[in-house]
């Protein structure tokens, strides 16, 4: 039946789901709205695809085998790195993923082999998505409008983002999307010129608008890499520029300009990114600053570079194996995160590096991030073979490729587009472009046809031994992977309800919407907490402490630097008359943020209570107010008053001086009716900014 079907109809099917579908595919009641259903999604076309495909007599080109045993060796080295791992569960997630966009790379390959296939046909597509991108994100600022969607649970993101979930994800994408629209403007029929220019002007907008640093130093990069290739191999037959295109393009980029200079004026956005580039210039020309400003930070910029230290250590500490996928979230705090942005009030949000290359190294160690090197290298290799084997005329779609693979690349140095789903399988779709021939009229066309390969003795034994060995590959990562990503996606829903709930005080519902959730599959929230320790507050704060403590136990297990965690078993600890087990965790939790402040609250109290009352004044000391910011805090005067005032009553019983006794007496009786706060404190929990929008 396959073998009947139009493969135009195939391809545009294929087009359509990557470029029109996708952008609609969110799921509203997810914390993650985006992700989880596109993996799903791209899981099953793959599924189904291949399947389909193996079919087909088609066989991968000579100039894949280097790339696709580059793609199966960076599959089985993230395989490996699961075993290495501290939360297995969130391993084998990120395992998929990545599985999942390497899968795309080979369908994608063999769906364009499939027929003939004229690159200006994608693209028309593309600009598609870019006007949809662009349609959500203007509906985004639009009051009305937008408090009309959100309250139908339409759009979830109260900044630019479209449907990606994060603005610099938007950015990314545009980026990727761009070049690609550059070239039909030039190439393609009159009736789709409004489309592209449109899709143009409307992507270029919103990469002023959304102001990301990260994406705005790729596409000039690339634009200077793609102008020294493009000079230095120009010949009479090279893509030559009509008058009124240039014209065109000439007056829309004076006139984004002008715009971009009114917005960086106006917009705070764009303010604050000449701050991160100013704050960027004083960090790099004073490294010393980094550990003076540890207590009184309170910028991002500050946050990324302290990670990238951070990692670089790391690595040195697991250079070989990594610390496993997705688990340097996990091992991260225990390197030091002292002046991060919400570190001191226990907040947990820690991700990425914001360098995909450092992720690489540390979760996956020497061997990974040299096979993902060793991809790229292969696949510039098969950039350069088309370069010399194309016309001239036909080699601007390259240098299109060109651009899209660099920016990605310097996108990955500030960014982490890797991270996601919809960008790598953007960038896995233009590469497949590589491996396929193009005849005069920019067609792709087989080098060899069904019909020659299934009527003839032509058999070519290793790229049809590749082909099988990928696709068996391709079946058993992309089911795993749908029926993970599957039990994810439905944990995710309860586990936003469960926040939701704990928001609420409603401490029965986040029992019970915990027990909805797959622990294995699902171990943490997007915040790196673990779900066992929202049932454990629930139960510590419905009064069953025992109980709590059990499950603070099992959390830490999982997420053995959290600081939450780590405060709250030892403040169980103490409330079920542990205090040296107690002493200890808060000490941990103060090792890895020195100004925690309930724990050194917590411990102060500790002490307070076991009658030590230097040890809980020498703890409670240690905090500088002025450098921390934080202002006259009720909590600390409570303490401090109570802690001096038994320090007075120490030294009063040792002195004979009768009227300073009868004076601070008087003192003493003031401030004890204050004594019993700091022997009932319990602590508090404090959130981060992650969860603003569903309380």
């Amino acid at each position: 039946m396959w073998r009947n079907v139009n493969t135009s109809r195939a391809a545009t099917f294929f087009l359509a789901f990557l470029f029109v579908l996708l952008p609609f595919l969110m799921v509203p009641s997810a914390i993650d709205p985006d992700l989880n259903p596109r993996i799903i999604a791209i899981s099953v076309f793959c599924l189904v695809s291949i399947i389909l495909l193996m079919k087909r007599p088609i066989l991968l080109p000579d100039s894949f085998k280097k790339t696709g045993i580059t793609s199966l060796a960076l599959i089985l080295i993230s395989l490996i790195s699961v075993f290495f791992s501290i939360n297995t569960g969130e391993a084998i997630a990120e395992w998929l993923r990545i599985g999942v966009i390497y899968s795309f790379l080979l369908v994608s390959v063999l769906i364009i082999r499939n027929g003939p296939f004229n690159v200006l046909i994608p693209i028309r597509f593309i600009s598609i998505a870019v006007l949809i991108f662009c349609g959500f994100a203007i509906v985004q600022t639009i009051p009305v409008v937008k408090d009309i969607l959100a309250n139908k649970k339409i759009i979830i993101s109260s900044d630019l983002a479209s449907t990606l979930s994060n603005k610099n994800f938007f950015s990314e994408v545009l980026v990727l999307l761009i070049p690609a629209i550059f070239y039909s403007i030039l190439n393609d029929k009159k009736q789709f010129r409004i489309l592209h220019i449109t899709a143009f002007i409307l992507a270029f907008f919103f990469l002023i608008l959304l102001s990301s640093l990260a994406c705005w130093v790729a596409m000039i990069v690339s634009v200077v890499i793609v102008g020294v290739v493009f000079l230095l191999n120009r010949s009479s037959d090279t893509l030559v520029l009509k008058k009124s295109t240039v014209i065109i393009l000439t007056i829309t980029s004076i006139a984004l300009i002008a715009i971009g200079k009114i917005v960086f004026e106006k917009v705070p956005v764009a303010k604050n990114l000449l701050f991160k580039v100013e704050m960027i210039s004083k960090y790099i020309s004073e490294p010393d600053l980094l550990d003076k400003n540890a207590m009184s930070n309170n910028n991002s910029v500050f946050d990324r570079i302290l990670m990238i230290r951070n990692s670089v250590k790391m690595i040195s500490d697991h250079p070989i194996t990594g610390v496993g996928m997705n688990n340097w979230k996990l091992l991260y705090p225990a390197y030091g995160v002292n002046g991060t942005e919400i570190i001191n009030s226990g907040g947990m949000n820690f991700e990425h590096p914001h360098n995909d290359y450092l992720l690489i190294f540390a979760e996956q160690g020497i061997f990974g991030i040299l096979i993902y090197i060793f991809f790229f290298f292969f696949v510039f290799n098969v950039w350069r073979m088309n370069w010399k084997s194309t016309t001239p005329s036909d080699r601007a779609i390259l240098l299109v490729i060109l651009f899209v693979i660099s920016s990605f690349l310097i996108m990955s140095l500030f960014s982490y587009p890797r991270s996601r789903i919809y960008s790598p399988v953007l960038l896995m779709f233009f590469i497949s472009w590589l491996f396929v021939k193009r005849d005069s009229s920019n067609s792709v066309v087989n080098e060899h046809s069904p019909n020659e390969i299934e009527n003839s003795n032509y058999v070519n034994t290793k790229t049809f031994v590749l082909k099988r060995v990928y696709s068996l590959t391709v079946i058993l990562i992309c089911l795993f992977a749908t029926i993970v990503t599957a039990i994810r996606l439905d944990s995710e829903i309860s586990a936003k309800k469960m926040i939701k709930a704990k928001f609420q005080n409603n401490f029965a519902r986040v029992i019970r919407e915990s027990e909805k959730i797959n622990l294995y599959f699902y171990p943490l929230e997007y915040a790196s907490t673990s779900i066992e320790w929202y049932k454990g507050m629930a139960l510590f704060y419905s009064g069953k402490i025992p109980a709590a403590l059990t499950l603070y136990q099992k959390a830490i297990l999982k997420t053995p630097y959290h600081l939450r965690t780590l405060n709250d078993l030892a403040t169980a600890y103490e409330q079920t008359g542990q205090p040296d087990s107690a002493i200890s965790f808060y000490k941990r939790a103060l090792a890895i943020s020195p100004n925690l402040f309930d724990s050194r609250l917590n411990l102060s109290a500790t002490y307070f209570n076991q009658n030590k009352i230097d040890s809980a004044y020498d703890v409670l000391n240690f905090i500088e107010y002025k450098k921390l910011n934080i202002g006259p805090n009720e909590n600390y005067v409570k303490f401090m008053s109570v802690i001096l005032a038994a320090k007075i009553n120490d030294s009063l019983a040792s002195s004979k001086d009768s009227v300073m006794i009868s004076g601070m007496n008087q003192f003493v009786k003031d401030i004890e009716r204050t004594k019993k706060y700091i022997r009932t404190y319990k602590g508090r929990t404090i959130w981060p900014d992650v969860f603003t929008d569903i309380k």
